[in-house]
């Protein structure tokens, strides 16, 4: 992890500790855009996942998406989250399926020495 992202998921975890906790909850789909406006509201214009805050933002949510806990969550069909912990949707089958073969491909992964 950069420290771009660690220090973004820092601040994303003190703004918004009900959605940004552990155990990780599931996201709102496209939470990236109101979360963008949020952190960067000079920036929400055009293309913003393009700046150097949108591919920060976008570092530090596959980060905080890809970790064990979250995809654990993901499997579980958990409800997804909005930013102020409202749930927001449903983890799909296909999203469920895809978090379980992530998991398992973490497991085979071994560590360099």
């Amino acid at each position: 992890m950069t420290d771009g992202a660690s220090r973004l998921l820092a601040r994303l975890r003190a703004r918004w500790p009900q959605v940004f906790c552990w155990p990780p909850r599931p996201l709102a789909i496209g939470i990236a855009s109101p979360l963008h406006r949020a952190l960067y509201p000079a920036e929400h214009e055009g293309l913003w996942e393009l700046s150097r805050h949108g591919r920060a933002l976008s570092a530090a949510l596959e980060v905080w998406t890809s970790q064990p806990a979250y995809l654990a969550a993901l499997a579980e069909g958990a409800p997804r989250f909005d930013l102020d912990g409202n749930p927001a949707g449903a983890v799909t089958e296909r999203q469920a399926e895809y978090a379980l073969a992530s998991l398992a491909r973490l497991q085979d992964v071994q560590p360099l020495v």
